[in-house]
């Protein structure tokens, strides 16, 4: 069976300590936001700047030990140094959209009762959202 990948709502906190671009424990203020992981489970954390997020990179999270985190760095994007009081957070990222409908989706951004294709989107223009749907490109 493949690994499992976890999710959890609001799972946000912030780095206990700089990092620079190749460490792999990373200390978080509060791991239990995160969703528990054993065996072969794992989970990815957006690292991102504590104020204006102009850059971003994913980590994969194979292991938690109190507030540390074992990673993977540069799962998406390119591993870089993080500030101390950097965002840390569970997000749902595009890729996992793509592993989770592998022959394709369609992105609908439904807001009120208007409802339309979104085919150029950012995250930023998501969130007047009502909610997002989607729907497998197989599906008739």
């Amino acid at each position: 069976m493949a690994a499992a990948q976890k999710f959890i709502n609001d799972g946000l906190t912030t780095l206990d300590g700089a990092i620079d671009d190749v460490t792999t424990s990373i200390v978080v203020v509060d791991a239990s936001v995160f969703p528990p992981i054993t065996g072969d489970e794992w989970f990815k954390v957006t690292l991102a700047p504590a104020t204006t997020e102009t850059t971003y990179e994913v980590v994969k999270v194979t292991a938690v030990a109190a507030n540390t985190l074992t990673v993977v760095r540069g799962v998406e994007g390119t591993a870089q140094s993080w500030a101390s009081g950097s965002k840390a957070e569970n997000r749902l990222t595009a890729a996992d959209i793509a592993a989770m409908f592998p022959d394709g989706v369609v992105l609908k951004n439904v807001i009120g009762a208007s409802t339309g294709n979104i085919n150029n989107w950012s995250p930023t223009g998501l969130h007047g959202a009502a909610y997002i749907q989607a729907t497998p490109t197989g599906d008739p």
